[in-house]
């Protein structure tokens, strides 16, 4: 009898912290609902997106030859992103093997922030987190994040970041312009 008695007992503890921990959680806001869970604004943008294999900027001969693998100090230089102290060894979590450009390229759109969000949104550079974390030369403006793009948790640290031990260098206009209309096509393995 005593037993059944705490069996009760305990039935009534656990369904009544069922009860209020639901309800508790119904209450509980954890912010502007707009901003949870992606960063950039998506509720006003359609994203479905129709890839253009044919596009005119190649992942593989623009991307990853002239700015994620790119040799820095060179005519162009780039970002060095696939270099031993950056993205080759997974600096971030992001990988970016040198000289293995679709390796680098399932990385890149395979890689997602905390949350779950995508840094490359296809056919929507205006939603890709990798166009806030991208760090341009003096004048070059970034079209595609501004005060109608507002990214939840900012944009990181700006890439290239270089440093005593690597030479980067800034991305140029139309470095710019190359990712995001490659990210404009939907982004594809060309």
């Amino acid at each position: 009898m005593h037993e059944c008695m705490i069996e009760r007992v305990v039935a009534v503890l656990v369904f009544a912290a069922v009860a209020t921990g639901c309800e508790t959680a119904e209450q509980v806001e954890f912010g502007e609902p707009s901003k949870v869970g992606r960063g950039f604004e998506q509720e006003e943008v359609e994203t479905e997106c129709v890839v253009n294999n044919a596009c005119t900027v190649s992942f593989s001969n623009r991307i990853f030859a002239q700015i994620l693998d790119a040799p820095l100090g060179g005519e162009e230089p780039s970002g060095g992103c696939g270099l031993p102290l950056c993205h080759n060894n997974g600096a971030g979590g992001l990988r970016i093997p040198q000289a293995d450009a679709e390796e680098s390229y399932f990385q890149l759109v395979g890689y997602q922030l905390a949350g779950g969000r995508a840094y490359i949104v296809p056919c929507h550079p205006e939603l890709s987190h990798v166009m806030c974390n991208l760090k341009f030369a003096d004048g070059v403006e970034n079209p595609y994040v501004g005060d109608d793009a507002e990214f939840t948790g900012g944009c990181g640290s700006p890439m290239p970041k270089p440093d005593e031990d690597v030479e980067a260098e800034p991305l140029n206009r139309a470095q710019l312009e190359d990712i995001a209309e490659w990210i404009g096509c939907g982004a594809p393995l060309n």
